[in-house]
Protein backbone atom coordinates (compact mmCIF):
# COMPACT_ATOMS: atom_id res chain seq x y z
CA UNK A 1 0.00 0.00 0.00
CA UNK A 2 1.40 3.35 -0.79
CA UNK A 3 0.42 6.36 1.74
CA UNK A 4 2.35 8.72 0.86
CA UNK A 5 1.25 11.80 -1.60
CA UNK A 6 3.72 11.49 -4.22
CA UNK A 7 6.42 8.63 -4.78
CA UNK A 8 9.14 8.15 -7.46
CA UNK A 9 10.06 4.79 -7.71
CA UNK A 10 12.37 3.09 -10.37
CA UNK A 11 10.39 4.24 -13.34
CA UNK A 12 7.51 5.16 -12.28
CA UNK A 13 6.10 8.38 -10.87
CA UNK A 14 3.11 7.95 -8.67
CA UNK A 15 0.26 10.73 -7.22
CA UNK A 16 -1.50 9.66 -4.39
CA UNK A 17 -4.86 11.58 -4.59
CA UNK A 18 -6.79 7.98 -2.83
CA UNK A 19 -5.15 9.18 0.76
CA UNK A 20 -5.08 12.95 -0.38
CA UNK A 21 -7.87 13.56 -1.74
CA UNK A 22 -7.48 17.37 -0.75
CA UNK A 23 -4.47 17.90 -2.83
CA UNK A 24 -2.83 17.85 -6.18
CA UNK A 25 0.52 16.79 -7.56
CA UNK A 26 2.45 18.90 -10.12
CA UNK A 27 4.86 16.99 -12.50
CA UNK A 28 6.70 17.70 -15.81
CA UNK A 29 6.76 14.65 -18.12
CA UNK A 30 9.46 12.34 -19.01
CA UNK A 31 9.64 9.53 -21.53
CA UNK A 32 11.43 7.33 -18.67
CA UNK A 33 8.60 7.92 -16.48
CA UNK A 34 5.31 6.43 -16.30
CA UNK A 35 2.88 8.73 -14.49
CA UNK A 36 0.25 7.17 -12.33
CA UNK A 37 -2.58 8.73 -10.73
CA UNK A 38 -4.39 7.00 -8.34
CA UNK A 39 -7.96 8.19 -7.09
CA UNK A 40 -10.83 7.36 -5.07
CA UNK A 41 -13.48 5.53 -6.45
CA UNK A 42 -16.60 7.13 -5.24
CA UNK A 43 -19.43 4.17 -4.87
CA UNK A 44 -22.69 5.86 -5.30
CA UNK A 45 -22.62 4.33 -8.35
CA UNK A 46 -20.91 1.49 -8.03
CA UNK A 47 -21.16 -0.48 -11.38
CA UNK A 48 -20.41 3.06 -13.53
CA UNK A 49 -17.78 4.55 -11.15
CA UNK A 50 -15.54 0.79 -12.06
CA UNK A 51 -14.81 2.60 -15.52
CA UNK A 52 -12.45 5.83 -14.85
CA UNK A 53 -14.15 9.12 -17.10
CA UNK A 54 -11.20 9.81 -19.94
CA UNK A 55 -13.33 13.06 -19.73
CA UNK A 56 -11.54 13.43 -16.44
CA UNK A 57 -7.92 14.34 -18.19
CA UNK A 58 -7.87 17.61 -20.70
CA UNK A 59 -6.14 20.34 -21.52
CA UNK A 60 -5.51 22.69 -18.81
CA UNK A 61 -6.76 26.05 -18.81
CA UNK A 62 -6.37 27.42 -15.49
CA UNK A 63 -8.76 27.93 -11.80
CA UNK A 64 -11.58 30.09 -10.92
CA UNK A 65 -12.93 30.04 -7.60
CA UNK A 66 -10.96 27.00 -6.50
CA UNK A 67 -12.23 25.05 -9.39
CA UNK A 68 -10.26 23.79 -12.33
CA UNK A 69 -11.58 25.08 -16.07
CA UNK A 70 -12.77 22.61 -18.68
CA UNK A 71 -14.28 24.19 -21.23
CA UNK A 72 -15.08 20.78 -22.63
CA UNK A 73 -14.58 22.08 -26.08
CA UNK A 74 -11.63 19.50 -26.75
CA UNK A 75 -11.07 16.29 -25.62
CA UNK A 76 -7.91 14.63 -24.50
CA UNK A 77 -7.34 12.78 -27.21
CA UNK A 78 -7.71 15.82 -29.67
CA UNK A 79 -5.11 17.73 -27.48
CA UNK A 80 -2.69 14.85 -27.55
CA UNK A 81 -3.48 12.62 -30.33
CA UNK A 82 -1.83 9.47 -29.68
CA UNK A 83 -1.86 9.59 -25.80
CA UNK A 84 -1.84 5.99 -24.10
CA UNK A 85 -4.49 5.73 -20.79
CA UNK A 86 -5.37 2.87 -19.10
CA UNK A 87 -6.53 1.91 -15.95
CA UNK A 88 -7.32 -1.17 -13.30
CA UNK A 89 -9.18 -0.57 -10.27
CA UNK A 90 -7.21 -2.25 -7.28
CA UNK A 91 -7.79 -1.61 -3.23
CA UNK A 92 -11.08 0.45 -4.01
CA UNK A 93 -9.27 3.04 -6.43
CA UNK A 94 -8.76 4.24 -9.61
CA UNK A 95 -4.89 3.50 -10.67
CA UNK A 96 -4.84 5.34 -13.94
CA UNK A 97 -1.70 5.04 -16.09
CA UNK A 98 -0.55 8.33 -18.35
CA UNK A 99 1.72 8.55 -21.60
CA UNK A 100 2.20 11.48 -23.22
CA UNK A 101 2.36 10.99 -27.11
CA UNK A 102 6.37 10.88 -28.70
CA UNK A 103 5.63 14.19 -30.62
CA UNK A 104 4.03 17.05 -29.37
CA UNK A 105 3.53 20.09 -31.74
CA UNK A 106 3.50 22.18 -28.77
CA UNK A 107 4.06 22.56 -25.18
CA UNK A 108 1.09 21.72 -23.56
CA UNK A 109 0.01 21.78 -20.21
CA UNK A 110 -3.03 18.92 -19.11
CA UNK A 111 -4.57 17.97 -15.81
CA UNK A 112 -6.55 14.32 -15.05
CA UNK A 113 -8.80 15.16 -11.83
CA UNK A 114 -10.43 12.92 -9.17
CA UNK A 115 -13.71 12.51 -8.00
CA UNK A 116 -14.10 14.11 -4.35
CA UNK A 117 -15.10 12.02 -1.47
CA UNK A 118 -18.67 13.40 -0.03
CA UNK A 119 -16.90 14.85 2.90
CA UNK A 120 -14.55 16.92 0.72
CA UNK A 121 -17.21 18.20 -1.34
CA UNK A 122 -16.22 21.68 -3.46
CA UNK A 123 -12.48 20.20 -3.59
CA UNK A 124 -11.33 18.62 -6.64
CA UNK A 125 -8.08 16.86 -6.48
CA UNK A 126 -5.92 16.55 -10.00
CA UNK A 127 -2.62 15.70 -11.38
CA UNK A 128 -0.82 18.26 -13.75
CA UNK A 129 1.21 17.30 -15.91
CA UNK A 130 3.63 20.00 -18.08
CA UNK A 131 4.51 18.53 -21.44
CA UNK A 132 7.29 19.92 -23.66
CA UNK A 133 7.56 20.23 -27.49
CA UNK A 134 11.82 19.76 -26.69
CA UNK A 135 11.21 16.70 -25.50
CA UNK A 136 10.06 15.22 -28.42
CA UNK A 137 12.20 12.04 -29.56
CA UNK A 138 11.02 10.90 -33.09
CA UNK A 139 11.74 14.31 -35.03
CA UNK A 140 12.80 12.53 -37.99
CA UNK A 141 9.82 12.20 -39.28
CA UNK A 142 8.32 15.52 -38.88
CA UNK A 143 5.14 15.15 -36.58
CA UNK A 144 4.68 11.98 -37.03
CA UNK A 145 5.73 8.37 -35.40
CA UNK A 146 6.43 5.70 -37.61
CA UNK A 147 3.69 3.20 -37.68
CA UNK A 148 -0.10 1.98 -39.00
CA UNK A 149 -3.00 4.29 -37.68
CA UNK A 150 -6.24 1.88 -38.58
CA UNK A 151 -8.01 4.46 -37.03
CA UNK A 152 -7.83 6.37 -39.68
CA UNK A 153 -7.10 9.68 -38.02
CA UNK A 154 -5.97 12.56 -40.29
CA UNK A 155 -5.09 16.26 -40.16
CA UNK A 156 -5.42 17.34 -36.76
CA UNK A 157 -5.62 13.89 -35.42
CA UNK A 158 -2.95 12.48 -36.89
CA UNK A 159 -0.05 11.05 -35.05
CA UNK A 160 1.60 8.14 -37.36
CA UNK A 161 2.83 7.90 -40.75
CA UNK A 162 0.74 5.76 -42.31
CA UNK A 163 -3.00 6.00 -41.58
CA UNK A 164 -5.18 3.29 -42.79
CA UNK A 165 -8.71 2.00 -43.28
CA UNK A 166 -8.73 -1.92 -42.67
CA UNK A 167 -11.30 -1.78 -45.53
CA UNK A 168 -8.72 -0.33 -48.10
CA UNK A 169 -5.73 -2.02 -46.91
CA UNK A 170 -5.52 -5.60 -45.33
CA UNK A 171 -1.72 -4.96 -44.81
CA UNK A 172 0.35 -1.69 -44.21
CA UNK A 173 3.88 -2.43 -43.62
CA UNK A 174 6.46 0.02 -41.94
CA UNK A 175 10.44 -0.07 -42.03
CA UNK A 176 12.28 0.79 -38.85
CA UNK A 177 15.71 0.91 -37.17
CA UNK A 178 17.75 0.90 -34.60
CA UNK A 179 16.62 3.53 -32.06
CA UNK A 180 13.09 4.51 -34.17
CA UNK A 181 9.78 4.20 -32.21
CA UNK A 182 7.08 2.38 -34.06
CA UNK A 183 3.45 2.78 -33.02
CA UNK A 184 -0.20 1.20 -34.12
CA UNK A 185 -3.53 2.44 -33.16
CA UNK A 186 -6.62 0.91 -33.64
CA UNK A 187 -9.31 3.59 -33.54
CA UNK A 188 -10.92 6.82 -34.86
CA UNK A 189 -10.99 9.23 -32.39
CA UNK A 190 -14.06 11.01 -33.95
CA UNK A 191 -16.02 7.90 -34.52
CA UNK A 192 -18.29 8.02 -31.36
CA UNK A 193 -19.82 4.32 -32.26
CA UNK A 194 -18.94 1.67 -29.66
CA UNK A 195 -17.82 -1.01 -32.15
CA UNK A 196 -16.14 -4.38 -31.30
CA UNK A 197 -12.74 -3.61 -32.40
CA UNK A 198 -9.18 -4.49 -30.00
CA UNK A 199 -5.24 -4.79 -30.50
CA UNK A 200 -4.24 -8.27 -30.90
CA UNK A 201 -1.72 -9.11 -29.09
CA UNK A 202 -4.14 -7.07 -26.56
CA UNK A 203 -0.64 -6.31 -24.78
CA UNK A 204 1.21 -5.68 -28.20
CA UNK A 205 4.34 -3.93 -28.01
CA UNK A 206 5.27 -6.32 -25.16
CA UNK A 207 3.75 -9.22 -26.91
CA UNK A 208 4.81 -9.60 -31.06
CA UNK A 209 4.44 -12.00 -33.39
CA UNK A 210 7.61 -12.73 -35.08
CA UNK A 211 9.30 -14.08 -37.73
CA UNK A 212 13.49 -13.83 -39.06
CA UNK A 213 13.53 -15.53 -42.15
CA UNK A 214 9.66 -15.97 -43.76
CA UNK A 215 5.83 -15.56 -43.53
CA UNK A 216 6.25 -18.14 -40.55
CA UNK A 217 5.02 -16.31 -37.28
CA UNK A 218 5.49 -17.51 -33.40
CA UNK A 219 4.18 -15.14 -30.62
CA UNK A 220 6.90 -14.34 -28.48
CA UNK A 221 7.63 -11.76 -25.56
CA UNK A 222 9.85 -8.75 -27.48
CA UNK A 223 12.33 -9.22 -24.36
CA UNK A 224 13.19 -12.50 -25.98
CA UNK A 225 13.98 -10.69 -29.56
CA UNK A 226 14.75 -7.06 -28.09
CA UNK A 227 15.70 -7.19 -24.68
CA UNK A 228 16.68 -3.74 -24.54
CA UNK A 229 13.84 -2.40 -26.44
CA UNK A 230 11.09 -0.59 -24.38
CA UNK A 231 6.83 -0.72 -25.33
CA UNK A 232 4.23 1.42 -23.65
CA UNK A 233 1.85 1.16 -22.55
CA UNK A 234 4.43 -1.20 -20.07
CA UNK A 235 2.16 -2.92 -17.58
CA UNK A 236 -0.29 -3.38 -20.83
CA UNK A 237 -0.41 -7.23 -20.16
CA UNK A 238 -2.95 -6.34 -17.23
CA UNK A 239 -6.73 -6.13 -17.88
CA UNK A 240 -7.44 -2.86 -19.18
CA UNK A 241 -10.68 -0.67 -18.18
CA UNK A 242 -13.07 -1.13 -21.63
CA UNK A 243 -13.18 2.75 -21.43
CA UNK A 244 -10.27 3.05 -23.21
CA UNK A 245 -10.82 0.98 -26.13
CA UNK A 246 -10.88 3.81 -27.79
CA UNK A 247 -6.96 4.50 -26.69
CA UNK A 248 -5.78 1.39 -28.48
CA UNK A 249 -2.64 2.69 -29.26
CA UNK A 250 0.83 0.68 -28.70
CA UNK A 251 4.31 1.99 -28.68
CA UNK A 252 7.64 0.37 -28.95
CA UNK A 253 10.99 1.82 -28.97
CA UNK A 254 13.73 0.06 -30.88
CA UNK A 255 17.01 -0.30 -29.07
CA UNK A 256 20.04 1.22 -30.84
CA UNK A 257 21.60 -2.28 -31.50
CA UNK A 258 19.40 -4.66 -33.19
CA UNK A 259 21.45 -8.10 -34.09
CA UNK A 260 19.59 -9.00 -37.17
CA UNK A 261 16.84 -8.68 -39.55
CA UNK A 262 13.45 -9.95 -38.50
CA UNK A 263 9.87 -8.99 -39.16
CA UNK A 264 6.94 -8.71 -36.29
CA UNK A 265 3.39 -7.72 -36.40
CA UNK A 266 0.44 -6.90 -34.68
CA UNK A 267 -3.16 -6.70 -35.56
CA UNK A 268 -6.42 -4.35 -35.31
CA UNK A 269 -9.59 -6.62 -35.55
CA UNK A 270 -12.48 -5.29 -36.50
CA UNK A 271 -16.20 -6.66 -36.58
CA UNK A 272 -15.48 -6.61 -40.57
CA UNK A 273 -12.20 -7.86 -40.99
CA UNK A 274 -8.90 -7.11 -39.58
CA UNK A 275 -6.09 -4.64 -40.36
CA UNK A 276 -2.02 -6.20 -40.29
CA UNK A 277 0.41 -3.67 -39.36
CA UNK A 278 4.16 -5.31 -39.75
CA UNK A 279 7.18 -3.94 -39.22
CA UNK A 280 10.20 -4.51 -41.07
CA UNK A 281 13.08 -4.22 -38.29
CA UNK A 282 16.73 -3.41 -40.24
CA UNK A 283 19.85 -3.62 -38.51
CA UNK A 284 21.96 -1.55 -39.76
CA UNK A 285 20.84 1.81 -38.90
CA UNK A 286 19.13 3.98 -41.67
CA UNK A 287 21.84 5.90 -44.03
Amino acid sequence: MIYLKEVRIGNYYICNLKDYSKEYCLVDHDYDKTIKLLCPINNDDNKKKQIYDSSYCFKYIGIKDGLIINNKQETIYETLPGIILTNEVNFDRYNLSIYAPFNVKEDVTIVCICDSPKENKGITPFIQINIKNTNNLNTSNGNYVKGCDYGNNKGKLQFLTQPVSHTNSLICEVEAFPGDIIGINCNNYTNKKKEDIYLEPSNCFATVYFSMHSLNFVRTHIDNILPDAKYYPDLSSLPKDKNFQKFSTSYLWIPEEVSHDFLLYCYCSFPTGRGVAIYHIVKNAQP
